[in-house]
C-alpha cells in the first residue's frame, strides 16, 4: 500500500524525472493504476481462500468474468480516449468484476466487506497521512518558487518514508508489532528487534 500510494503521489515528478518530458501524458494513468492497485492486491487473497474451501469453480469464473470484462474495457477506453481512456477503463471494470468476487466471498466465507476492509484500516490510515504530508510538501514547494523536479522528487520520497514511520512509531503501534512479527518470521535475530524503533512497542 505504502509502495503504491508514493507511486500515485510522486507520478507527476517521477515520470518526467525517470522516464523523460515526452512521457508527461502517462502521469494520470499511472496514478489511476496506482490506486486500482490498493483494491488488487486483494484480489489473490480471496481467490485463494475461496479455491482452499473447494470453491475453485468461482475462481474459475471470476477470471472468465475479468477475462472478458477487462481487455473490453481496455479496447474501448484505447479508442476513445488513448493512454488516458485505457487506465480509466480498467479502473472501471476492474472493482465492477471485483464485486462478483467480494459477493462470492461474503456467501461462502461468511465475510463481510465492512470486516474485510476493517483489516486494512491501519495500512489506508498510515497510507493516508504519509500522502496528506507528501502532497503537503509539494505543494509548499511549489509554492515557494522551487522548480527542479529532480529534488522535489527526492524531498517527496524522503517525506513519504518519514511520515509513514512516524505514524507507525508514534500514533498507531499496531503496525509497528506486525512488522516486529514478520521479521521475527523471517529469522532475523532477536537483539536487532529489542532496539529502536521496535523497544518503542508498549
Amino acid at each position: 500500500y505504502p509502495v503504491v500510494v508514493g507511486l500515485a503521489c510522486a507520478a507527476q515528478q517521477l515520470v518526467p524525472v525517470v522516464l523523460g518530458p515526452k512521457w508527461i501524458e502517462a502521469v494520470l494513468p499511472l496514478q489511476v493504476l496506482c490506486l486500482l492497485g490498493l483494491f488488487k492486491t486483494i484480489d489473490p487473497l480471496l481467490t485463494q481462500a475461496l479455491t482452499s474451501i473447494g470453491k475453485a469453480s468461482t475462481t474459475a469464473k471470476y477470471t472468465s468474468l475479468c477475462a472478458i470484462t477487462i481487455p473490453s474495457s481496455v479496447y474501448l477506453g484505447s479508442v476513445m480516449g488513448g493512454i488516458v481512456g485505457v487506465a480509466i477503463g480498467i479502473a472501471v471494470a476492474y472493482p465492477l468484476s471485483a464485486t462478483y468476487l467480494f459477493w462470492q466471498t461474503k456467501l461462502h466465507l461468511h465475510i463481510s466487506l465492512r470486516d474485510y476492509f476493517g483489516a486494512l484500516r491501519l495500512p489506508l490510515q498510515a497510507c493516508g497521512w504519509m500522502a496528506a504530508w507528501v502532497l503537503g510538501i509539494a505543494w509548499l514547494l511549489q509554492a515557494a518558487g522551487l522548480q527542479n523536479e529532480a529534488a522535489i522528487l527526492l524531498i517527496k520520497i524522503c517525506v513519504g518514508a518519514v511520515s509513514y514511520a512516524g505514524f507507525l512509531i508514534y500514533i498507531r503501534q499496531d503496525g509497528l508489532r506486525d512488522c516486529r512479527e514478520v521479521l521475527s518470521e523471517l529469522s532475523v535475530p532477536e537483539k536487532w528487534l529489542l532496539r529502536w524503533p521496535f523497544s518503542r512497542i508498549k
